[in-house]
């Protein structure tokens, strides 16, 4: 049960970092202010804490991210193999 809580963090912890990569690709509005935040926070317990103690603190924004990275990526999906358009 403990490995599928770890897994389940990491997936969402990775998609998280995916889509804000993405979004800051993109050049979204305020992306930059979340990343900063999440450079803020996760950096000082990155360094010092290789623990996930406090993931806490970041995991709602991060989960967010993931969220907004798999709607993106369902998009692109649908962009590119979906059904397509007349010309």
């Amino acid at each position: 049960m403990r490995d599928a809580r770890a897994l389940t963090m990491s997936i969402v912890n990775l998609l998280g970092l995916i889509g804000l990569a993405v979004g800051l690709y993109q050049r979204r509005r305020g992306y930059w202010m979340i990343a900063v935040y999440l450079a803020a926070v996760a950096l000082p317990y990155a360094l010092l804490q290789p623990t996930s103690r406090y993931i806490y603190l970041a995991y709602g924004f991060l989960a967010f991210l993931a969220v907004e990275a798999l709607v993106t990526g369902g998009r692109y999906a649908l962009g590119r193999f979906g059904p397509g358009t007349a010309r």
